[in-house]
């Protein structure tokens, strides 16, 4: 039982850079955060970042002030992916922060399974673990699946929610096991995102160029390899 009124809950990022699932985290952790009943704040593994060709620095991204403005408290182990060093490996001051971070809560969620890693290292408090997956091609993520798998394995991972029944099904396929895996659909605006009207449509294919009967395919992702590209290619030939 806990001693105290609010469920505390440690955010593992990661990294803070531009992208949907942390737009989507944030929002939410600071949404609970407000609603009085839990009490967040987050751990980032990096606080700057290199992607693609872009150099990104934690106070620079508005998520980081989106959280600290609504009052929840963001750290970092202070890592650079400029720097040389094993990102599987982390230093003594660096475990003596996050054991500090997370002795603190009742709950570790990880946004993606990229940052179990830090989960997993000995030192680490034993606290359960939620993992928030966002992928329907879990086995493209490298070693973080392998975490995520050995999180499950050691007894840490409580929960893991899919955005989606095929994130569920496709994690299920990859060896979670199936009972901690739980699905929150992502929320999506109808008034805002809807099919245009007919007269529209055919205005906006024509100020782009495309021909009124054409099949338009889009790519809605970085192009990067951890983003899979060609998979999407793989699929647009399927279907054209």
């Amino acid at each position: 039982m806990l001693e105290h009124s609010s469920l505390r809950v440690l955010s593992l990022y990661e990294g803070f850079f531009s992208g949907g699932a942390r737009v989507l985290h944030s929002t939410v952790v600071a949404g609970l955060h407000a609603h009085g009943h839990q009490q967040h704040s987050a751990l980032s593994l990096y606080s700057t970042v290199r992607r693609e060709t872009v150099r990104q620095r934690m106070e620079d991204d508005p998520r980081f002030h989106a959280l600290r403005a609504a009052g929840i408290r963001v750290t970092t182990l202070g890592r650079s992916t400029d720097e040389d060093h094993d990102p599987r490996r982390f230093t003594e001051p660096q475990m003596e922060l996050a054991a500090r971070e997370a002795t603190a809560v009742d709950v570790v969620m990880s946004l993606k399974e990229q940052p179990l890693r830090l989960a997993l290292e000995v030192g680490f408090p034993q606290r359960p673990v939620v993992a928030c997956l966002h992928r329907s091609d879990p086995e493209h993520s490298g070693a973080a699946l392998d975490d995520l798998r050995a999180t499950a394995d050691s007894g840490l991972l409580a929960a893991a929610v899919c955005c989606a029944e095929s994130t569920r099904d496709a994690y299920a396929a990859a060896g979670v096991p199936e009972h901690l895996l739980r699905v929150v659909p992502n929320g999506i605006d109808l008034t805002r995102f809807h099919p245009l009207r007919r007269v529209r449509r055919a205005a906006l294919r024509g100020a782009a160029g495309i021909p009124a009967d054409a099949t338009l395919v889009a790519y809605a992702a970085r192009y990067d390899a951890m983003e899979n590209p060609r998979l999407s290619l793989a699929a647009a030939r399927e279907l054209l």
